[in-house]
């Protein structure tokens, strides 16, 4: 079963250019996953500034932008959030890999997260996602403010996700995919006789994709 939600692509075109990070979150250091991912995001993003000529400047709203800069410190916050939010909520069996693809256009780069989460993580998510996509985005960033100013749980408070709709005048896009597997070896070799086409399969992870549009600088 799936589940989309928002500006999410299921066809994307042919892209110039693209790069994907996977690794397995259980193997990385307690203690070091942060400093992981923000190395991370900063190697993605000195990739794909070198795509940009040095000094190559656009004027947006009578201010000159420098494009390479601007590319650079977008697409780090925004791999540097995505990365965050799937290792912070990664709920994987050990050989379920946290992914981040990002895809270069003429317009755009696109960003594709993917991670794997329980039914409960799920339900918060998805209902956290209703909220952004049936309220102004302006307003919900200055009550999350508000409510941040008044709790340490920052974390949980989709700031990340409402900045880089804000900010960086990103479309966001989800999708859930419900993920099924097969009653155990032990329980078929309990119960011989049961045909393998009645093996029940059982409710598992929900793999969640997040895709974020990042318009370039001459289109913000």
């Amino acid at each position: 079963m799936t589940r989309i939600y928002g500006s999410y692509l299921t066809d994307l075109p042919p892209c110039k250019e693209h790069l994907q990070i996977r690794f397995l979150p259980n193997a990385l250091v307690h203690g070091h996953k942060w400093q992981h991912n923000g190395s991370s995001a900063n190697f993605v993003a000195e990739y794909f500034a070198t795509f940009f000529p040095y000094d190559s400047k656009v004027v947006i709203n009578g201010d000159q932008i420098d494009i390479r800069d601007e590319v650079r410190g977008a697409v780090s916050y925004i791999a540097n959030e995505l990365l965050e939010n799937a290792v912070k909520f990664n709920n994987a069996e050990p050989d379920q890999a946290i992914a981040l693809k990002l895809m270069l256009y003429s317009d755009r780069i696109v960003f594709i997260a993917t991670n794997y989460v329980d039914c409960v993580c799920a339900r918060q998510f998805e209902a956290f996602i209703n909220e952004i996509t049936n309220t102004d985005p302006d307003q919900l960033y200055i009550d999350k403010l508000e409510q941040s100013a008044m709790s340490e749980e920052m974390g949980e408070s989709g700031l990340g996700i409402l900045t880089i709709i804000n900010d960086y005048q990103a479309k966001i896009g989800w999708q859930f995919t419900s993920l099924l597997v097969t009653e155990s070896q032990d329980h078929q070799e309990k119960e011989p006789n049961i045909a393998k086409s009645h093996v029940e399969q059982q409710p598992g992870a929900i793999a969640v994709t997040v895709m974020v549009d990042l318009p370039l600088p001459h289109h913000f």
